[in-house]
């Protein structure tokens, strides 16, 4: 019988031609709209929220649509009886698929609650979740005031504007989830330029998940994908009833400083992702929030979720680049394999790291090798091992 919430939404999405980094990613998408801006993780004026903007890049019949809104459907069944109107509305306001950032703002507008946190305290906030089966069709008309809002809904900030129609807009709290899906061409083009310079694809995270896992005629559902699918709107309705700080975990918080303090070198190199990892710490935040409360009711971050939050991007970063670019391979490719390659080949005589820096220091420079390190531990491919010398050496897992 399957426990975890992910398993069973990757049984539901069984049938999905989609890769199934699509599928997590879209998962954990579903779990931050459902959060929308009601839990948070620090003090004051540096929260961190679990809204996250993810985009599906690749060729078309991949699978990137129907993984971008595959969670519409779920979302779509969470209610809540408004005191007022007597009456069943949809907890989760959803921005339509093609939209303008005008249409966005009326819509922030109009859906601004408030909760009590602590007792006897108010917090008010907008949120609203873009799910756009194209990312082009967001961008037909006022792009660079649309990139501006969605800078600013990323950073669960308030949002000001004088207009000549509407006179001043004003959202206070306003909170954005974003999963799209897009293609090369588009992301080859001058508007991705404009969304680089203007900041935009820092707050992205982009993956680009390659080819479909198989071909199948026809999406029927079985009974035990229905009953997943009825499990998962039924944890997504209690986590639309959440709110409050998230504490650290002492070991999470530990590991998660040493991690940032530590790791200078981008596990993919390529420089148009110096943007994306100039916010990867925030990116890792708010993805371990999203992962904790796939699960998890307590506000508590573990270890557990900042490693898995890791692990994840980890996988998404190796072929970051290629939305970015359109082609190309990560340079550190080459030396990732060949480090696991002589790993699994010295079972029997495991390396310290100062023999792997010597080893490889002609095929890659040593930030180069400790990044190759950081990949292969943090999708656990490799792991340390205390000798009987004390000393710690590194082998395959």
């Amino acid at each position: 019988m399957l426990q975890k919430n992910l398993e069973k939404y990757r049984l539901y999405c069984k049938k999905m031609e989609s890769p199934t980094i699509y599928i997590d990613f879209s998962f954990y998408s579903l779990i931050a709209s459902c959060l929308q801006r009601r839990v948070w993780l620090g003090d004051n004026d540096f929260e961190i929220y679990p809204n996250l903007y993810i985009v599906f890049v690749g060729e078309p019949g991949t699978g990137k649509t129907i993984a971008t809104a595959v969670n519409k459907r779920i979302l779509q069944r969470l209610t809540w009886l408004h005191p007022g109107k007597n009456m069943l509305e949809q907890v989760i306001n959803i921005a339509a698929d093609t939209t303008s950032v005008e249409a966005l703002i009326v819509s922030l507008s109009k859906c601004s609650q408030s909760f009590e946190w602590p007792p006897g305290s108010w917090k008010a906030h907008a949120s609203t979740s873009v799910i756009s089966e194209e990312l082009g069709n967001l961008f037909k008309e006022n792009t660079k005031d649309l990139i501006r809002f969605l800078c600013q809904g990323f950073d669960a900030q308030d949002y000001k504007k004088e207009t000549i129609g509407r006179g001043r807009d004003y959202i206070k709290k306003m909170c954005i989830n974003l999963i799209a899906a897009s293609n090369f061409e588009f992301m080859a083009s001058a508007t991705l330029n404009l969304a680089i310079n203007e900041g935009l694809t820092s707050r992205v995270i982009f993956v680009a998940g390659g080819n479909k896992r198989f071909k199948e005629t026809f999406y029927t559902l079985d009974e035990e994908q229905r009953t997943c699918f009825e499990d998962i709107v039924k944890w997504c309705q209690c986590l639309t009833t959440l709110k409050g700080k998230i504490e650290w975990q002492p070991e999470a918080k530990e590991y998660f400083d040493f991690w940032y303090r530590n790791n200078d070198y981008p596990l993919n190199p390529d420089r148009k992702l110096k943007y994306y990892y100039s916010r990867k710490r925030i990116h890792s935040e708010k993805l371990a929030i999203a992962i904790h409360f796939s699960d998890s009711f307590e506000l508590i971050l573990t270890l557990n979720d900042i490693k898995e939050s890791l692990k994840l991007l980890a996988f998404a970063e190796e072929t970051m680049h290629l939305a970015l670019s359109g082609s190309g391979t990560n340079p550190l490719n080459n030396v990732t394999t060949e480090l696991l390659k002589y790993l699994k080949d010295s079972k029997n005589d495991p390396p310290t790291i100062n023999k792997i820096r010597l080893i490889f220091w002609n095929a890659a420079d040593l930030p180069a090798i400790n990044a190759a390190i950081e990949f292969l531990m943090i999708t656990n491919q490799i792991k340390i091992k205390l000798t009987d010398k004390g000393e710690n050496v590194y082998e395959a897992a």
